[in-house]
């Protein structure tokens, strides 16, 4: 009996380490005070495609003469996601917010990307096109990014969302948040930004 309960108590704590580790992974790994990863994505709307080094480099190297360095706010999200659409309604009032200040607003669309899964839910095979559903709230204001094949989705290690990733003008990255309570946003956001637009 004794061994019996030795046994159990064994097998409870290898399930128990098991289950914190693996809810350990789920997590989004932090970036916060590393240099951004490059990355070059189609804008949904225009076609074009958008590049990071377009807004910002680090404040060692040559910078684009007569073009200002800008700080960038990226929103991983999908149509499917209730706390993403949470977030975009809270984003939109900081673009118009900052709209004169040299801040550049990128929504990274993931939409496609865990559609085309090969075990997609139907809440993801069944989530509406991302353009159409902009339109439709009336977003088109934003740049709509898309990441069909979920590179820039790895390359920050997003496993979560919504996520939030600040770079300052200098590739650094100074926020980075998932699932930030939509009432926080502005609170958290509007400040940092503030700081950040004025730094040299």
């Amino acid at each position: 009996m004794f061994m019996v309960n030795i046994l159990k108590l064994l097998l409870y704590s290898c399930l128990t380490i098991s289950i914190v580790f693996a809810k350990n992974n789920n997590k989004n790994k932090s970036l916060l005070g590393s240099q951004a990863k490059f990355w070059m994505l189609k804008d949904a709307y225009s076609g074009k495609f958008e590049k990071l080094n377009n807004y910002v480099s680090p404040k060692e190297s040559k910078w684009k003469a007569g073009k200002e360095r800008k700080v960038v706010v990226m929103s991983f999200f999908a149509t499917w996601c209730k706390p993403c659409i949470k977030e975009i309604q809270e984003l939109e009032i900081l673009q118009n917010t900052f709209k004169d200040d040299p801040v550049k607003f990128f929504l990274i669309n993931l939409t496609e990307y865990y559609r085309y899964q090969s075990n997609a839910s139907n809440k993801y095979k069944d989530a509406p096109d991302a353009v159409d559903f902009f339109e439709r709230k009336g977003w088109t204001d934003f740049s709509l990014l898309n990441d069909p094949n979920g590179r820039t989705k790895r390359a920050y290690d997003v496993t979560s969302l919504p996520r939030i990733v600040i770079i300052d003008k200098y590739n650094n990255i100074v926020l980075d948040e998932t699932g930030l309570c939509p009432s926080c946003i502005i609170d958290e956001i509007e400040p940092l930004l503030e700081k950040i637009v004025q730094a040299d």
